[in-house]
């Protein structure tokens, strides 16, 4: 029971008091109505009994007014408390946003509403995740090259991990949906690769090819990308022919003549795919030498997804579409909650630092 309880509980009990002993005193009164002494004594008892019970009632009903208006000045001031922390709140809102405005979203197999640079939102692309970005322009180090649904200068603010842990619980459950499609998407991503059982560093007649560790990531990119080719696209075409129409953008970036080895690359910006070594070396000097290694190249490629088109369609490259898809979706969720957090005149819940301002418990 708190004092306020405490100190009104004592004031009825006092008028209670009173008026039972003023209507006591009138029974006295009533019952020696024979004797003006006594009867002017109990008299007076009454009278003072009534003007106490009299005073006590128009104390409380003052001491009530009082307590009411203390009661809407404290309401008063912790609702400015909350308006101004709000605010500090809805700040990291639209930091992490980027542009809380209303955008609309074009029909798209994958989200291509999330390519602004001044957006703080991850972003899904045909062939995976990526992260928020660094709004911050903060150095990263590369062991915290992980994915993550926050922009890198908000992670650690402490302010906007209040607002998540407690004034939006919605925010923080989407977040967390995000970043676990594409964990599972990782997940599969890896599957893949390891599934491929590739013969690396094999020898075969001149040649000594080595795949490098990022040719599975590629493959598994390329894939993802055939799930997604309209069917209409797809029916005058096997996956067979798809499959190994993805070294056309192969090239030969880099020739080292010393040790007769060519590096290939997918695209000009793209990682490496292969180094193709000739073990002999008179070869080197023909001029069609390119191009015999890229038919070399072609000619292992396909034998190395043999398997994969035998297969198709892969239930692991389906799969990871599958979390690609939820993860458009959560992605376009969560940039709906933070527009609809940017407009809110008032957030919800109780923290740490809007109790240490309750005027309440001072």
């Amino acid at each position: 029971m708190s004092w306020k309880q405490k100190i009104k509980k004592a004031v009825v009990y006092l008028a209670l008091g009173s008026f039972t002993v003023a209507i006591g005193a009138l029974a006295v009164l009533i019952t020696v109505r024979d004797y003006p002494k006594q009867w002017l004594t109990a008299l007076n008892v009454v009278t003072s009994a009534l003007l106490s019970a009299a005073l006590v009632t128009l104390y409380y009903r003052q001491s009530s007014i009082l307590q009411s208006q203390k009661d809407l000045k404290e309401t008063e001031m912790n609702l400015e408390v909350r308006k101004q922390h709000t605010e500090a709140l809805r700040e990291r809102v639209v930091a992490w946003h980027g542009n809380a405005e209303p955008t609309q979203v074009p029909d798209s197999p994958l989200l291509t509403s999330h390519v602004d640079d001044d957006r703080g939102l991850p972003r899904v692309t045909s062939t995976g995740f990526t992260s928020a970005p660094n709004t911050a322009g903060l150095i990263v180090p590369s062991e915290d090259k992980e994915f993550n649904a926050i922009p890198v200068g908000l992670r650690d603010d402490p302010y906007l991990n209040d607002f998540i842990d407690n004034h939006a619980g919605d925010v923080k459950q989407v977040t967390e949906d995000v970043e676990r499609y594409q964990r599972e998407f990782d997940n599969l991503r890896s599957q893949f690769a390891d599934s491929l059982h590739l013969d690396f560093g094999s020898v075969d007649e001149s040649y000594e090819i080595e795949w490098t560790s990022q040719f599975p990531f590629w493959i598994f990119s390329e894939l993802l990308i055939l799930c997604q080719k309209p069917k209409e696209e797809l029916s005058n075409k096997s996956a067979r022919d798809y499959i190994e129409s993805m070294t056309e953008d192969v090239e030969i970036s880099s020739v080292r003549y010393e040790d007769n080895s060519f590096t290939l690359r997918h695209s000009d910006d793209g990682p490496p795919v292969a180094f193709v070594k000739m073990t002999e070396r008179e070869l080197i000097n023909v001029s069609n030498i390119n191009e015999d290694v890229m038919v070399y190249f072609r000619s292992r490629f396909q034998r190395e997804l043999e398997p994969v088109v035998e297969d198709w369609p892969d239930q692991t490259i389906a799969r990871a579409l599958r979390e690609l898809q939820q993860g458009e979706e959560a992605i376009e969720e969560l940039e709906q909650k933070l527009e609809e957090y940017a407009g809110r005149p008032i957030y919800d819940g109780d923290c740490k630092y809007i109790d240490n301002a309750d005027v309440s418990n001072w």
